[in-house]
């Protein structure tokens, strides 16, 4: 009987923790508004912070700063 209670709050817990948001939310979302530096950060609620490889060249763009890609080296 404690392995069956154990097991059953074991699943309940965990799905709590993978079911915190919804398949319909947003989970990234990089504006690229930083117009320099070697990072991008995430204004989801998830507030990540993602690093750009390589030597990213920020550019006048139609709106601001924009990011430019060679076409040669990926991330």
């Amino acid at each position: 009987m404690k392995t069956l209670i154990g097991f059953v709050s074991m699943v309940v817990l965990l799905g709590f923790a993978f079911g915190a948001y919804s398949a319909n939310e947003l989970v990234l979302h990089l504006s690229f508004d930083e117009g320099s530096g070697q990072v991008a950060n995430d204004i989801s609620r998830f507030k990540g912070i993602c690093a750009l490889k390589g030597n990213p060249k920020w550019i006048d763009g139609k709106y601001g700063k924009a990011l430019e890609f060679d076409g040669k080296t990926w991330g």
